[in-house]
């Protein structure tokens, strides 16, 4: 989607924009459960609401390790509409991993399961959409507009010395394969 002037939009402004032009359309759909735009947009905006009441600023990094689902969705909508990157992380991987990629990315807020956030035991603030679903669903919505070329997510992949290195995708969108790629979710 582009916007008037032919830019290509991040993500979360061409889902907002939908909001508007088709908002009872379904959006996300998985077995028996359905999602309008307008809905994951409202959800989107109180998770951003949400991680500003908990002290996240445009340009900080924020580590989302949930399995695949709707809150993976609207964890990682809200955090580019607060303005900040996300550092993609599996549930799966070692704990050691997990430790080593958000402390390497100064990650000030951890998006996970609680028993996961407990059991990495970092220093960064931990939002669990399940445990805290009714302080994010009382959050007024907050949105910050994403800057040209400012990144929105971080990737980790092993450098030349063995060792996980991190980049920023100036592009704004996932690139497959990616949790929010259509063909993964």
């Amino acid at each position: 989607m582009k916007s008037m002037i032919g830019q290509v939009l991040p993500v979360s402004e061409q889902i907002s924009q939908l909001r508007h032009v088709c908002p009872d359309s379904i959006a996300l759909s998985s077995g028996d459960r359905q999602l309008s735009y307008a809905e994951l947009n409202r959800q989107a905006d109180q998770f951003a609401g949400y991680l500003a009441q908990r002290g996240v600023v445009p340009g900080e990094t924020v580590a989302l390790c949930l399995e695949r689902s709707f809150d993976w969705i609207f964890a990682a909508l809200g955090i580019m509409r607060a303005g900040a990157d996300y550092l993609p992380l599996d549930p799966a991987w070692p704990d050691a991993r997990l430790r080593f990629a958000i402390n390497d990315s100064h990650g000030t807020v951890l998006v996970a399961r609680a028993a996961l956030f407990a059991r990495l035991n970092v220093g960064a603030i931990g939002v669990d959409p399940c445990r805290d679903a009714a302080a994010i669903a009382a959050a007024a919505p907050g949105t910050h507009s994403v800057a040209p070329l400012k990144p929105c997510l971080c990737d980790l992949y092993l450098g030349v010395d063995g060792r996980p290195e991190g980049r920023g995708d100036h592009a704004r969108q996932p690139v497959s394969p990616h949790p929010l790629a259509p063909s993964s979710f």
